[in-house]
Parts: C-alpha cells; structure tokens; sequence
C-alpha cells in the first residue's frame, strides 16, 4: 500500500475545541490556525460562523458517516473566497518555482 500526502495551497482560519454553545467546535475571528516567529501567517477564512460552524460539521458528519470525511465546510468556504496568492503557503510557492 502506498499513502502520499501534499502540502496544502493554503492555511486555514484558527478554530477552538471544547463547548461553547452547545457546539464542540467553533472558528476563532481574525485567528490564523498557523503563525510563523509570533506572526499570524495569512489565511482562508470559513464561510461560516458560530454556531452554524458547528450545525454544518454535524451536518454532514451525520450525512457521511464520519467527522473525517466531511468536507462541505471546507468546499463551500473555498468557493465563498477564492484562492489568492498571498494565501498560498510558503511551502506551495516555493514547489511552484522551484520543482
């Protein structure tokens, strides 16, 4: 069996774990989910806020039999906003002139 892994194009928005709400995950406002030297590294923010964040992940958690394969949030907050190039990954850039 052979497993690949990429990089991603992007970083996505910071989010908390616990309870809130009753939602066990919410997005973090203005939060990147990566820093670099103390700096917060630009982002792809999600297309949904607390609570309806957390409506969606049961949503289709509940729709896909699993947390793992849900992946509207994911779709749906990258066709609300586009990929654009400073938020890219360092990682992805440097693959893109130098590979």
């Amino acid at each position: 069996m052979t497993i690949g892994l990429t990089p991603s194009d992007f970083i996505w928005q910071g989010f908390m774990q616990g309870k809130k709400d009753g939602c066990k995950e919410w997005p973090i406002e203005g939060e990147s989910l990566f820093s670099y030297r103390e700096k917060p590294l630009p982002y792809m923010p999600f297309c949904y806020k607390h609570p309806q964040y957390w409506h969606v992940i049961e949503q289709e958690t509940k729709r896909m039999g699993d947390m793992i394969n849900s992946r509207k949030l994911f779709d749906d907050s990258e066709a609300v906003h586009p990929i654009l190039e400073e938020k890219k990954s360092r990682l992805k850039r440097f693959m893109e002139n130098y590979w």
